[in-house]
């Protein structure tokens, strides 16, 4: 379930899986494009911004 805030409806929601229209993983992080009851699209965003060339990602380290 996700907890979405819909900006048409001005509502707090808990929307399904099934409900998830698509995911996109950009230099943002994570966006999950979620369909609304009342019908309208809105975004989740979740996750880490994404690391630039040369750093890495929190938590892990490169092996030598």
């Amino acid at each position: 379930m996700f907890d979405f805030h819909c900006p048409e409806c001005d509502r707090r929601q808990l929307l399904f899986s099934s409900q998830v229209e698509r995911v996109i993983n950009d230099d943002q992080g994570i966006a999950v494009i979620v369909r609304c009851w009342c019908g309208e699209l809105g975004a989740v965003r979740t996750g880490a911004k994404r690391a630039s060339r040369g750093e890495q990602a929190p938590g892990f380290a490169l092996a030598s």
